[in-house]
């Protein structure tokens, strides 16, 4: 008996010690089980939240995760979720959850195994940001600013037009990505063969160029555009990145 009890000393302090984040719970969700460290990672001890509700700890908004968890009530069943707990302080603590039905003496119980991934949300949330910012700036732009991929056989997908395109071209970003081919069948056709095509080359030698062109914008006037093409090949890929810089230029047209 005495080996017995301190196997099981030596199990508690283990389990005690691993550095997660774990709940068990019943089937109305009241906690029979805290870990130390979960339970301070949320600012108690494990005995001021045993016999409480898991859901008197979840970000009202996220609490749906954790209902639907508990009313599932099946012992096969493996559930993985993200949410957000709330500390004693009223901060935030992000967890990525994973729960498991048990049945133990015929009593269905429910296992919740959290992780801290507050970090990676703040870095998400920043990039986020980052992202937006850098729409903003690119949207304000009087320049049209374009990402795309080129292939080498002249083929090529669009992956972004910003807002100044419908000022450079007269077409919105939306109509020009709708329709890969509407761009090339405004460029006027001698421009194509002495400016555009030729820059291709350029492309494929990750080379920077700026061409020169004209271009029928949606009433049908000619417009004198100025591109800056910037292109990089894509490791382990068999297209290049390019963007185009561009740009409206009035000028005199002599067209015969």
């Amino acid at each position: 008996m005495h080996q017995t009890q301190a196997q099981l000393e030596w199990y508690r302090f283990l389990s005690e010690s691993i550095p997660s984040i774990y709940f068990i719970v019943d089937q109305t969700g009241v906690i029979c089980h805290s870990s130390e460290f979960g339970s301070n990672c949320l600012g108690y001890k494990s005995a001021e939240v045993v016999k409480g509700s898991i859901l008197h700890f979840v970000y009202p908004q996220d609490i749906g995760g954790f209902e639907a968890a508990i009313a599932a009530n099946s012992d096969d069943l493996f559930q993985s979720w993200e949410g957000r707990l709330v500390r004693k302080d009223g901060s935030i603590l992000w967890v990525k959850i994973n729960g498991r039905h048990i049945r133990h003496r015929n009593r269905d119980i429910l296992l919740l195994v959290g992780q801290d991934i507050g970090d990676c949300q703040q870095i998400e949330l920043s990039l986020k940001r980052t992202q937006a910012k850098l729409s903003d700036i690119l949207d304000s732009a009087i320049a049209a600013i374009t990402s795309l991929r080129v292939f080498p056989n002249q083929d090529f997908e669009y992956e972004y037009q910003s807002a100044g395109s419908e000022v450079v071209f007269g077409y919105t970003p939306a109509e020009l990505m709708a329709d890969k081919t509407l761009w090339a069948s405004r460029v006027l056709e001698e421009d194509m063969q002495t400016a555009i095509l030729p820059a291709f080359e350029d492309i494929l030698a990750g080379r920077t160029t700026t061409v020169e062109y004209r271009f029928y914008d949606k009433n049908g006037k000619l417009r004198w555009i100025s591109s800056t093409f910037t292109s990089r090949r894509e490791v382990g890929a068999d297209y290049w990145i390019v963007t185009k810089k561009m740009g409206y230029k009035p000028r005199p047209l002599t067209i015969v």
